[in-house]
């Protein structure tokens, strides 16, 4: 059976509409959150690496997690749990030096150490719905 103009149009709009609808995937949602959130990161530590102080821009500017995504995905989008860093820092002081690194972030941030070693056991697996309203959260505080 062959379809007409009319039932063809209506097919195409079908299959436009449900594109609109589609709902982008977890995955998705969060790589879009890590860039908001990565940026909302920078603009509160004023563009300076939290480290050494010195000003960072660019591909230099790190958002580098205190307790890594892999062991507490809970803190994954808590400012508490990110600070910007230089590559030099993130790199060579951050991951080459873990004993060096947490016993600065100790004495230099004790509140969030404490807070954080509290909540780092917390089990979390993000919502669709959370990430959405993360994502809303962090693009008005970004875009301001």
């Amino acid at each position: 059976m062959k379809m007409s103009q009319y039932q063809a149009k209506e097919a195409r709009n079908r299959q436009a509409l449900n594109r609109l609808k589609t709902p982008k995937s977890i995955s998705k949602l969060k790589k879009q959150l890590d860039k908001l959130f990565g940026e909302y990161i920078k603009n509160r530590d004023g563009w300076q690496c939290c480290w050494c102080h010195k000003p960072v821009k660019g591909q230099n500017a790190h958002p580098s997690h205190v307790i890594p995504k892999s062991i507490s995905n809970h803190l994954r989008y808590d400012p508490q749990n990110v600070k910007c860093l230089c590559f030099h820092c993130h790199i060579q002081k951050w991951h080459l030096n873990p004993l060096e690194a947490e016993a600065w972030f100790k004495e230099t941030f004790p509140e969030r150490w404490e807070y954080l070693n509290k909540e780092k056991n917390i089990l979390k697996s993000w919502k669709r719905w959370e990430l959405e309203e993360l994502i809303e959260y962090y693009k008005k505080e970004v875009e301001g």
